[in-house]
């Protein structure tokens, strides 16, 4: 090397020689010597005055990638060497530069692979110019890197990715702990995980990157037993503790040196907030009465739509739902010490995840409070967003979650009164547990049964109230029985709304059946809603019928006789019925069809996940039809529900038209 560099002075030094005996004689400047205390010359008159100039090496112009290329791989590059690109390229191979130099980008580069400095030598690399598409990569542990609009958004980034002394004037090895002069390297990274999918490794600098998929739980993580290969080709075996977080591993060489890496782990996440939710002492929910202790932590980072995370925050959680619950996938009521705010909602104390058990297309119930927007006669809907959870680090698959249906002030705002007789009232027809007792907890009258009391708290309420509010109820139903002023006992707006909703889900199970609720406030009407409750709706019910009214019932049929049984009948009501009709068909379709096509694509990633762990597609499924085991994959199943809702529109618009 100093042979060279001294052959290429002396050649140099020739030519200059060279071109000042071709050239015409230079004006002459008066020789001074500089000193510490000595002042510039005065200039001669005619002339300008002339700074002194530092001694550079002279610069290597690089115009086209080829160069570029050659010029690496060639010996000509000695330690200090100025690299001069002018010209817009692309680097399509790895450029590896052995030596440290200073990098001059003018041009526009392009990387689709890296520029690397690999070199064991001391020394100073410069990047200047460089613009944000240019990949220039180090594993220069004893140079200095000073680099112009760097694209790392910190300096523990910087650390990560680039092994080096310092790096812009800071020792990134002494503050972070990472790189060094050993000369052994990882290579690679393997790790037995059993059954779930395996694990992906990525290398980059000093910082090994683990993506760990949702089918690898926790469990398999804790003591994982990982394959390091080197780059001399040895093979160790480490028992290291993967969860989630970060961890250094050193490497020694021969002679003793250490090369640090940083390890982190990361589960891939998709497109859908992720809920980690940690149940005190690894227990599991196994009943709807007693709550546990637990956690909850709310990853939003990948997600599409823009949703605040939650930090680690302790809850309660117990099991919930009717028909739902029997299954292995199982539904959850979450509960707050006091009142939270999650994914932006309304803070609120108690919350729920629907688990989607029956619901092969996982969107069933959002698209259904989507639609629910369109109509307006009906005062408040609960706002619900397919998520992903883990439960004790092990993945539960895709659930729904949202508002707990509740007379609350930022749900459901009732007045609650327990001496004024004409207050605020919520029922939910089929809303019974085994321990209420009848005239106190429900009631039931005419084609209204099993009304359970929602709101105010039945046990508290007088004997008066009580009465006052089933004689009200009864009073309504003889009215629509009799279709004799009907309408001053109940809202038929937003009876009409709700209607509409379930003939365009096909909602059997909330046809005045159960989970179907109905408002009294204080002074008013009945109204009909909230809506809730969709697992079984969009003809995912073996009891679908294509061309039949769902809220029309019969005497001991799944629905029993409704009000709409009479009001159908009445031509003043199907007159507006009609009208509504015609008024909202159009903006409810576009939003029904919007949701399953935005949500469809949003959950796609995150159903592949699921039905892994929960195996239903192209399966018998309780509840569903057989007809539906040819849905063998998600988008086919996705499909269907976009081919129910364009069916249903279509037939209930020539029913009323």
């Amino acid at each position: 090397m100093k042979n060279r560099t001294t052959l290429r002075f002396l050649c140099l030094l020739l030519a200059l020689i060279c071109l000042a005996g071709c050239a015409a004689p230079p004006i002459q400047q008066p020789e001074t010597t500089e000193t510490s205390s000595s002042l510039p010359s005065e200039p001669t008159a005619g002339t300008e005055a002339t700074e002194p100039t530092e001694t550079l090496p002279p610069e290597i112009v690089v115009s086209s990638f080829g160069e570029l290329s050659a010029l690496a791989s060639g010996d000509t590059l000695v330690n200090g060497d100025t690299v001069h690109l002018t010209e817009d390229m692309e680097i399509t191979e790895e450029i590896v530069l052995k030596v440290p130099v200073t990098l001059i980008v003018e041009s526009d580069v392009v990387s689709t692979c890296p520029i690397v400095f690999d070199t064991d030598e001391a020394g100073t690399v410069q990047i200047r110019g460089a613009q944000e598409g240019v990949d220039i990569r180090f594993d220069t542990p004893n140079c200095h890197v000073l680099w112009e609009n760097a694209p790392y958004s910190s300096e523990e980034q910087a650390a990560e990715l680039m092994n080096v002394r310092s790096f812009n004037g800071v020792d990134l090895r002494e503050k972070y702990g990472l790189g060094g002069t050993g000369q052994r390297k990882i290579r690679s990274f393997a790790v037995d995980v059993g059954q779930s999918a395996p694990l992906v490794w990525q290398i980059e600098g000093n910082t090994a990157h683990l993506a760990v998929t949702y089918l690898t739980a926790d469990s398999v993580l804790k003591s994982a037993a990982v394959q390091i290969t080197m780059d001399d080709g040895t093979v160790v075996t480490e028992s290291m503790d993967l969860t989630e977080g970060d961890r250094l591993y050193a490497l020694k060489d021969a002679s003793g040196e250490e090369r640090v890496y940083k390890i982190i782990t990361q589960r891939i996440t998709y497109n859908l907030p992720v809920f980690y939710i940690e149940i005190e002492g690894g227990q599991e929910v196994t009943s709807k009465e007693y709550y546990l202790s637990a956690t909850l932590r709310i990853d939003t980072g990948t997600a599409v739509d823009s949703f605040p995370g939650m930090d680690t925050t302790e809850m309660l959680i117990r099991g919930r739902g009717h028909y739902s619950w029997r299954f292995d996938k199982t539904p959850y009521k979450l509960r707050f010490e006091k009142k939270t705010s999650v994914m932006g909602m309304n803070a609120s104390k108690n919350w729920v995840l629907l688990a989607n058990y029956v619901d092969r297309s996982l969107i069933q119930n959002h698209v259904a409070m989507e639609m629910g927007k369109v109509m307006t006669n009906i005062d408040y809907h609960s706002n619900q967003y397919p998520v992903d959870v883990f439960v004790n680090g092990s993945y539960r698959g895709v659930y729904t979650f949202g508002e707990q249906l509740e007379a609350k002030k930022e749900r459901l705002n009732l007045v609650e009164s327990y001496t004024e007789v004409d207050t605020d009232y919520l029922l939910e027809l089929g809303g019974t547990d085994e321990e209420d007792v009848k005239g106190r907890d429900y009631f039931h009258a005419g084609t209204l049964r099993f009304a359970a009391i929602k709101h105010p708290d039945s046990e508290k309420l007088t004997q008066e109230q009580l009465d006052y509010l089933m004689d009200y109820v009864q009073t309504a139903d003889d009215a629509v029985r009799t279709l004799t002023d009907y309408e001053q006992y109940i809202d038929v707006d937003s009876l009409i709304d709700w209607v509409i909703i379930h003939e365009m889900t096909y909602n059997l199970d909330c046809c005045f059946r159960r989970s179907c609720y109905l408002i009294k406030e204080k002074g008013g009407k009945l109204k009909m809603g909230p809506i809730w409750d969709f697992d079984l709706a969009f003809g995912s019910f073996f009891r679908y019928q294509s061309e039949d009214w769902a809220t029309v019932g019969e005497s001991g049929g799944y629905v029993g006789v409704t009000w709409m049984n009479y009001l159908k009948e009445d031509e003043a009501f199907m007159t507006r019925f009609r009208a509504r009709w015609n008024e909202i068909k159009e903006p409810l379709m576009n939003r029904a069809v919007s949701a399953v096509d935005r949500m469809g694509a949003l959950v796609q990633p995150s159903a592949e996940m699921n039905f892994q762990v929960w195996p239903l597609l192209g399966q018998s499924v309780p509840s569903q039809p057989a007809s539906h085991m040819k849905y063998d994959t998600y988008e086919k199943m996705v499909q269907r529900l976009k081919s129910f809702l364009w069916e249903r529109y279509n037939w209930l618009d020539q029913e009323l038209n």
